[in-house]
């Protein structure tokens, strides 16, 4: 079982940001990744590089142009 968890060191003891569904007085093993800048692992870290992706086409997409009127709510209907 592989279960990730967000923790925060106090100077002695690793404390659980969430509560956690774990078996009591069973051996773990624990792999320790700083979560930095806002990032929380792999699944942020790649969802920041499509973002940052996606930034580079601002700009470059070219499509139909509508006037701001046609967005008024009685031309929608």
């Amino acid at each position: 079982m592989t279960t990730t968890i967000l923790a925060h060191f106090d100077g002695q003891v690793l404390v659980p940001e969430q509560p956690v569904d774990l078996p009591v007085n069973e051996p773990l093993r624990l792999q320790i990744d700083l979560a930095r800048h806002g990032t929380h692992g792999p699944v942020d870290q790649a969802a920041a590089e499509r973002l940052q992706r996606m930034r580079g086409f601002k700009g470059s997409l070219n499509g139909p142009s509508l006037p701001a009127e046609a967005f008024a709510r009685e031309n929608i209907y």
